[in-house]
């Protein structure tokens, strides 16, 4: 491409910005500034993958037109999803093959959901639960008609609580049989497959209640509380279920729905952040927490303010991507949403935000992602698929204030090089120190080769002639490709 740049005899020096590592909201913008490994002030639609790339976030196609606004989506089979959506008069149960529960809820119910004895359980406090095949909407058949708020799948046992009458009971169903709960059990009974319950209450010693349940590392149950969580080591044998002694989880979650399995950890969201349950790789056998989302604290903690019930927060794990998306619903029609990128080389994480078609619930299975939002259900298309079907989100990113190592020096810039791949407008806007915008420009990203090995090629020049003590750059993607950008410079006149 030619440069736009006139010939000048001034001494030039670049500054460089690249290896992006995503969203930064602990520090204020003006002391972010790094060069390598650059923080971003906004990263809204769009996240720094593992080289240290900018990506716009994956579009997505609306599944089904007559679906309305979802509050909750899982898969019942590797093609076959069902969801709940939610309306003024109640909350109804929906899927793909149009077998509909309507208004099976009281508007404003908490769904969540389990896969059990291959079935799609649908689970609400107060309320008997409600399994898909496919085929059938059934409700549990155990006569103690048990109204658990959430469950977890673990040792060929469907495990339950959230229940109203007892909110720190935990019910066991039978080995393989999600209809047998505690209470269809003959008493006398010394089965060790049996149905079983046990209470929490004296073990936590505090009022605090269950919030939620997880499966760790397919052999321990996590009973999530407010405030810790408990791990049990677990097994069909119920005999052999006890506390786990070396497990130290001094964090409860808000909600049942950020559980997430995430490759060997426990994602969840707490009221100080997001945090994982992970074995020690040091001694192999010490369990703990560790707090994941230090570097947005202060717009993790905005978002939870903004959101009315924080019990109504839900999350996924998109296992492709390696990201987990929390969604806070602010509205009824608006849900904002931050996601964790992971490293698959060390398991660090760049975060970023998004709005996209305000999705408020998400699902994983088998190479395919599918979120739920106020239009309906929609999969996220891969980045490798054609474009011109569905919808594509419009990517805004900021940088931090941009000093070039002088914060109190006048600089003279005279040009401005992005190095980006990929296919799609660019809107780039400058703003100097006192907030005033100093230029405005639109750049075409050529998809002549959309992922070069030579990030040479894809460098793009524009003259930037401006004077200021600092700078803070604006990009805002458009159309439909898939775009990255690599890494920006600025030259500055020497002395």
């Amino acid at each position: 491409m030619a440069s736009t740049i006139t010939k000048t005899t001034a001494s030039l020096e670049a500054k460089s910005y690249e290896t992006f590592r995503g969203l930064d909201s602990s520090k204020d913008i003006t002391v972010l500034e790094t060069g390598k490994k650059q923080a971003l002030a906004t990263l809204e639609n769009a996240y720094c993958d593992w080289r240290g790339q900018i990506t716009r976030d994956r579009a997505a196609t609306r599944m089904y037109s007559n679906a309305g606004p979802i509050k909750h989506v899982n898969f019942y089979k590797a093609e076959g999803i069902a969801w709940a959506e939610y309306h003024d008069a109640g909350v109804s149960l929906n899927s793909d093959n149009g077998h509909t529960l309507t208004d099976q809820y009281a508007a404003g119910t908490i769904i969540t959901s389990v896969v059990f004895n291959g079935r799609l359980n649908m689970l609400a406090k107060g309320y008997v639960p409600q399994s898909y095949d496919g085929l059938t909407w059934q409700q549990n058949s155990s006569s103690s008609e048990p109204k658990p708020g959430f469950g977890t799948a673990i040792a060929r046992r469907l495990v339950t609580a959230g229940y109203a009458d007892d909110p720190t009971m935990i019910r066991v169903s039978r080995v393989d049989d999600e209809n047998m709960m505690p209470a269809d059990e003959d008493p006398a009974s010394t089965d060790v497959l049996r149905a079983a319950e046990f209470t929490v209450r004296n073990i936590i010693g505090t009022a605090d209640e269950i919030t939620g349940l997880g499966t760790f590392e397919n052999t321990r149950l996590a009973v999530f509380t407010s405030d810790q969580t408990l791990i049990y080591t677990f097994d069909a044998n119920l005999t052999l279920w006890a506390i786990d002694e070396k497990a130290n989880v001094n964090v409860g979650t808000i909600s049942h729905n950020t559980i997430q399995r995430a490759n060997r950890d426990l994602l969840f969201c707490s009221r100080d952040g997001v945090h994982a349950i992970r074995r020690s790789s040091e001694n192999g056998t010490t369990i703990f927490s560790l707090p994941m989302s230090f570097s947005i604290d202060l717009l993790y903690h905005e978002f939870l303010l903004q959101t009315p019930d924080t019990s109504q927060i839900t999350a996924s794990y998109d296992a492709e991507s390696g990201q987990y998306n929390i969604f806070f619903p602010i509205t009824s029609t608006i849900c904002k949403r931050l996601t964790a990128t992971f490293n698959p080389a060390d398991q660090s994480v760049s975060w970023s935000s998004g709005n996209f078609l305000n999705a408020r619930c998400g699902a994983y299975l088998a190479g395919k992602y599918v979120f739920g939002a106020p239009g309906g259900p929609y999969e996220a298309r891969h980045h490798a698929q054609p474009t011109g079907v569905g919808e594509t989100p419009a990517a805004v990113i900021e940088t931090p204030m941009l000093w070039h190592g002088d914060v109190d020096g006048p600089k003279q810039s005279k040009h401005l090089t992005i190095m980006a791949s990929g296919e799609g407008s660019l809107l780039v806007e400058a703003f100097n120190e006192t907030g005033k915008q100093i230029d405005s420009f639109n750049l075409t990203i050529e998809q002549d080769d959309v992922f070069p090995s030579d990030l040479l090629k894809q460098q793009y020049k524009h003259r930037f002639e401006h004077r200021y003590r600092g700078v803070q750059l604006r990009f805002t993607t458009s159309g439909e490709g898939l775009l990255r950008i690599s890494g920006f410079s600025i030259g500055i006149a020497k002395g």
